[in-house]
């Protein structure tokens, strides 16, 4: 059993296997298949040398992240406001101290990670896909991963293994193409199309930017509005 690209390249089956159970070279089939499925991922994770990422528990770090700055931010409007008042003895001061908020920028991000965790592939249980040959002589079923729920052989595909070796290969792909399409749906419903996401990290970038650029624009005019009595 071969694959690339999530998709089986190439099934393989011995002549001698002809003569065994349909049901039993189906489990055996079942086996190899998702044994290459995983083989694949891990070549894959491998070559990419990233590590795999829980969106849930970076939701979290970032609810806590954005928590943290914001207190500080908060001891540090505080300092600032004291040392204001402080120096408004000795000169006028027409500006405000401005203000930021990191637990709002940080939770919207938390909220979009938590949205991409629950209804990620890893929690996608519940989507499973079936498809057939031409003719209906293997049958197969697929859920998240990807991997092979099981196969179901039909005696008259086990005349030759040439057949019998495209029509697994043709149930197969065509159950995972399915799959995918059904995640797919799974994410468009839940407003995650990657199309949707790149827009929503676009937005919160942006709008992160702007009170950055505010923040410091307020400090600037703070500093400015600064004369001596």
């Amino acid at each position: 059993m071969a694959v690339a690209t999530n998709r089986i390249a190439s099934v393989s089956v011995p002549p001698r296997l002809l003569r065994s159970d349909p049901r039993e070279l189906a489990e055996s089939l079942t086996v190899a298949t998702n044994a290459a499925l995983e083989d694949f991922r891990a070549e894959q994770a491998g070559e990419a040398a990233l590590p795999d990422v829980d969106p849930l528990a970076l939701a979290r770090e970032m609810r806590e992240i954005g928590e943290d700055l914001s207190q500080r931010m908060s001891r540090a409007t505080n300092s600032i406001a004291g040392s204001v008042t402080e120096l408004q003895r000795h000169a006028g001061i027409s500006a405000h101290v401005p203000t930021m908020e990191f637990g709002g920028m940080f939770g919207k991000l938390a909220d979009l990670l938590e949205a991409i965790g629950a209804a990620g592939d890893a929690h996608a249980e519940a989507v499973v896909s079936e498809a057939a040959s031409p003719g209906g002589w293997v049958s197969a079923s697929c859920s998240a991963g990807p991997r092979v729920v099981s196969l179901s052989i039909r005696p008259q595909a086990m005349r030759g293994t040439p057949e019998l070796e495209d029509h697994v290969l043709a149930a197969v792909n065509a159950a995972l193409d399915r799959l995918d399409d059904g995640l797919r749906e799974r994410r468009k419903a839940a407003g995650l199309d990657p199309e949707v996401v790149d827009a929503r990290i676009s937005e919160l970038w942006t709008d992160t930017m702007a009170q950055l650029r505010a923040y410091g624009e307020g400090i600037n005019d703070l500093m400015g509005s600064i004369r001596p009595r």
